[in-house]
């Protein structure tokens, strides 16, 4: 009776009862999960009630009418399964504004086991490495892992289906160094540990797989000469050598600085000041098999001017301080989310992003007033087709908008929480939030519905995916659509 009350209460005050739903799925087969147990807790935390509990049906679903608005969080148990990797339990409010939650699809795994053991190239135990498992589909980050015990072997643990691919490395990891450079130091040489080299591997749901004996062989390491060209001045210095990630050093700026330990491979030298006179150098870096030397050129940040502007017989949008979003990240992996810049645009339509301190740019508007849309971005006057520019001195970028926006939605064969993205060529995918219009556009499909609206007029291709990490890979070969000026499209779209 006191649930049927105040669930009446809640609906006769707000005009609908609080109410919850998701779905739960296996992610080894890809299909949904029945008997989950689903436990429903208000206000998580050291008040925390369980306030009802259920159990996921032939469907995968689950839903809940809790009495009251608050703060809630679902708890999730089967045996023999655990949450899947990328997955969280996080908490969630339902309020008179906001009284449905759609949860996002939830997966659940039956995890594995993966063993092993680590020599060298003569047969000696390695203890205390490093082995990584990583996701074919994702390859920077580790999935699981182990260290080795003094005999050489592992036990992941915790492992989800897929296919992976094992690493190996000493438990202090080996990076590039920095050296007082002399002639004699130059001409050394250095070792380190190979990675494995392993092919991909297969991990079904709930087994004990074994990879046998792996070996490891050191490797030459080399040594570059770094010839810094230019003003230093008495600024603190970092440098970063890139590969797939950024991992600076401090330094200070000589004329000659020696970095060591440098495996074979391309990558990108980067060299900046953290003062208030901001100057920076960037160089790309071949090392074959011997000792080189690279030339970093010192330039100072600069700004660069712009404007939004419209195509003709279009008035100009409002300016609100919230509704425009530009976007300057630099164009250099390992720096795209170290130094973006949002450029404020101002009433005048005018915009300055200030004391820019690398080469390469990619420029985007994520966000622009309501009804338009960015029909073209030109930088020295030239229209920028893939969204990177080169930065020059006082040279100016242009967001031209436009008001006939294109509109793409539809339906998707799953009703959980779906990634899709919409890109242009060359298919520069947005990692998250609010993408990289005009060249592309990330959205989350719900209940089986989405919409991508404010869309620049062009060739695009679709694709959608439960995990956002596989778009990438699925975008090339996505189905290829094309969006007209003010003109909307349906869609039906798979999971693929």
């Amino acid at each position: 009776m006191r649930f049927a009350l105040l669930a009446m209460t809640a609906a006769g005050l707000f005009g609908q009862a609080p109410e919850i739903r998701g779905s739960v799925f296996d992610q080894g087969s890809g299909t949904p999960l029945q008997g989950v147990e689903v436990t429903l807790t208000l206000s998580p935390g050291p008040n925390a009630r369980v306030v009802a509990t259920t159990f996921t049906g032939r469907d995968g679903a689950f839903f809940f009418k809790p009495e009251a608005f608050g703060q809630y969080q679902v708890d999730l148990k089967k045996a023999g399964y655990a949450l899947a990797r990328g997955f969280t339990l996080s908490t969630f409010f339902l309020s008179a504004d906001r009284p449905l939650m759609d949860l996002p699809r939830f997966t659940l795994m039956n995890p594995s086991t993966v063993s092993g053991r680590l020599l060298d190239e003569r047969d000696k135990p390695l203890a205390g490495f490093r082995v990584s498992l990583v996701e074919s589909q994702s390859p920077a980050f580790a999935s699981a892992g182990a260290v080795t015990a003094s005999d050489g072997t592992f036990t992941a643990t915790g492992v989800g289906p897929g296919t992976y691919v094992v690493h190996a490395s000493p438990a202090a990891q080996e990076l590039p160094k920095i050296e007082e450079y002399t002639d004699e130091a130059f001409e050394r040489r250095d070792t380190g540990w190979e990675d494995l080299g392993a092919a991909p591997f297969v991990v079904t749901p709930g087994s004990d797989a074994t990879l046998g004996t792996l070996r490891l062989r050191q490797a030459e390491r080399y040594r570059v000469r770094l010839n810094v060209q230019g003003d230093c001045g008495g600024n603190s210095w970092s440098l970063g050598v890139i590969l797939d990630d950024l991992t600076p050093m401090r330094v200070p700026c000589k004329p000659q600085l020696l970095l060591t330990h440098v495996p074979a491979g391309s990558y990108r030298v980067a060299l900046w000041s953290d003062g208030d006179n901001i100057r920076w150098a960037v160089a790309p870096l071949i090392v074959t098999r011997s000792n080189t030397a690279l030339n970093l050129t010192i330039a100072s940040a600069i700004d660069v001017p712009g404007r939004v502007v419209t195509s003709q017989g279009v008035p100009p949008p409002p300016v609100t301080g919230t509704n425009f979003l530009l976007m300057m990240r630099p164009a250099i992996p390992g720096l795209s989310d170290t130094d973006a810049q949002e450029p404020q645009v101002q009433p005048d339509l005018s915009f300055v992003a200030h004391t820019l301190r690398w080469e390469d740019y990619r420029v985007s508007a994520p966000r622009v007033p309501a009804g338009y849309y960015v029909r073209e971005v030109r930088y020295n006057g030239r229209a920028v087709s893939d969204g990177r520019i080169r930065l020059l001195p006082q040279v100016q970028l242009e967001f031209e908008l436009d008001n006939q926006p294109a509109r793409v939605s539809g339906t998707i064969n799953d009703g959980g929480r779906v990634a899709i993205v919409l890109a242009k060529a060359p298919y520069d995918i947005p990692s998250a939030g609010e993408g990289n219009a005009p060249f592309s556009y990330l959205v989350f499909s719900r209940d089986g519905r989405f919409e991508i609206s404010g869309v620049a007029p062009g060739e695009y291709r679709i694709a959608a995916a439960l995990d956002s990490a596989q778009l990438p890979q699925l975008i090339e070969s996505a189905e290829k659509i094309t969006l007209e000026r003010g003109r909307q499209r349906t869609l039906d779209l798979k999971v693929r």
